[in-house]
């Protein structure tokens, strides 16, 4: 039997209905999906308490209005004369490597140099070893390999070779302690130690080596001690298989957070038929300058000054802003880097002193900078630009709504005024990250 034209139109109309709603509960993207999900576990926690996911995406925020380009970088990271300053202008004059990615690279380089002769920096009390942990993404062929053969060469230090077991890994780490570890493909590595449980005591070894903790392991067989664990880490991948191979809840609050990131542009030079890299006059000249920097007088303990101290202080509240509500442990993990990089820098310069004045200091912030701008844009893959759009968006309505109408955007207005924000829950997080209410 056939229905009447009414309840066609009602039956329609049902429909239509039930496909408005389904539509309105889909994330409006993965990305606020996840932050929305990690916003309302930390309010379950503790529910007086702003979202820690809230203050971090705020200050990603904040800092994606001030990124510079890779060039810009280079120079602002580059001392004159300087070891770094000979490896990236080999790399400029007879490649078409990206001189970003060979300067990370080399100051990786000396962090391993010191790591390997023992040297340690004290500041506030604690004992601070010179390691690096550094996730440098790169287009494909953008060079990476050809990078650390030159540096091989220019300026050797000793290798961590990484078994593919937790056993293996210990073992290495007791006869390699303090070396260096150059990883390719280091993004498939990274969600293996997030995915797999085959590569769980690697994950839980490498989290005490972070730290500095003991690390032990015993068998049947055999008993391992390693009292004092460090190592440098430089782990390349390529830049568009990153999103693919981790999540961003991973990068936000999991163990890819220890890591700082370095964001290698591809080239924009002509491609380049021949590389003369190897050529001997270059790597001469890598080696002098690394030779200059063996000589520099090594002392087992460094100590920083009060200028320098006070250096380090007014750069990190000067990076980190002033929101005292936003989660600090996230920028720490990169703000905590300068002392390290301030004692690298220390020997770029040449200095003999066994004290870490303000300049060094000053210099350490400096990379710490480009790591924080580097980590908004691997998170553009992720989706953060869509996220900072819906952000800029949202902020506009709440200039205009308490200009217009002296009063705070609430979430009526933020889903009126920002098209995608279909729903009170997402317009209150986006609220909350502007505003830090709760």
């Amino acid at each position: 039997m056939k229905s009447s034209p009414k309840a066609r139109r009602k039956s329609a109309s049902g429909k239509a209905t039930k496909r408005r709603k389904s539509r309105t509960q889909q994330p409006m993207f993965p990305l606020m999906h996840i932050l929305l999900e990690m916003a309302e576990r930390e309010r379950a926690a503790a529910p007086n308490k702003r979202p820690a996911i809230a203050g971090t995406i705020s200050q990603l925020f904040e800092i994606g209005k001030k990124l510079q380009s890779d060039e810009e970088q280079v120079g602002y990271l580059t001392p004159h004369g300087s070891f770094l300053e000979t490896v990236t202008k080999v790399f400029e004059e007879n490649s078409d490597i990206p001189p970003k990615l060979p300067l990370f690279a080399a100051l990786a380089t000396l962090s391993a140099m010191l790591l390997s002769f023992r040297v340690q920096l004290r500041m506030g009390g604690s004992y601070v070893n010179p390691d690096l942990w550094i996730t440098m993404l790169a287009p494909s062929g953008s060079g990476k390999s050809l990078t650390e053969k030159y540096l091989r060469q220019v300026a050797p230090v000793r290798g961590f070779p990484c078994g593919s077991t937790g056993a293996q890994f210990v073992a290495d780490l007791h006869d390699y302690n303090r070396s260096f570890w150059f990883q390719d493909e280091f993004g498939a590595f990274l969600d293996l130690l997030e995915r797999s449980d085959a590569h769980a005591d690697i994950k839980r070894y490498l989290l005490l080596a972070y730290d500095g903790s003991p690390i032990s392991r015993r068998t049947k067989k055999e008993s391992i001690e390693i009292e004092e664990p460090a190592l440098t880490i430089l782990g390349t991948t390529v830049s568009h298989l990153f999103s693919q191979q981790m999540t961003a809840e991973s990068m936000l609050s999991g163990f890819a957070q220890r890591f700082q990131y370095v964001y290698v542009d591809g080239s924009k030079e002509d491609p380049q038929a021949l590389y003369t890299l190897e050529e001997e006059k270059n790597i001469a000249a890598g080696k002098a300058k690394w030779d200059e920097i063996l000589n520099v007088p090594r002392h087992s303990m460094y100590t920083v000054s009060p200028h320098a101290v006070e250096a380090y202080t007014d750069g990190f509240r000067d990076l980190f802003g002033i929101d005292r509500d936003v989660d600090r442990s996230f920028f720490r993990r990169i703000l905590w880097r300068a002392p390290r990089y301030a004692l690298i820098y220390h020997f770029l310069l040449g200095k003999e002193s066994s004290v870490i004045d303000a300049e060094d200091m000053a210099w350490g912030l400096r990379p710490c900078r480009v790591h924080l701008q580097d980590f908004r844009r691997v998170m553009d893959r992720f989706e953060m630009s869509t996220l900072a759009g819906i952000l800029e968006k949202a902020e506009r309505v709440q200039k205009r709504i308490q200009a217009k109408q002296g009063r705070a955007a609430t979430a009526r207005d933020i889903i009126a005024g920002v098209g995608g924000i279909k729903d009170a829950t997402t317009a209150k997080f986006i609220i909350d990250v502007l505003s830090g209410r709760i």
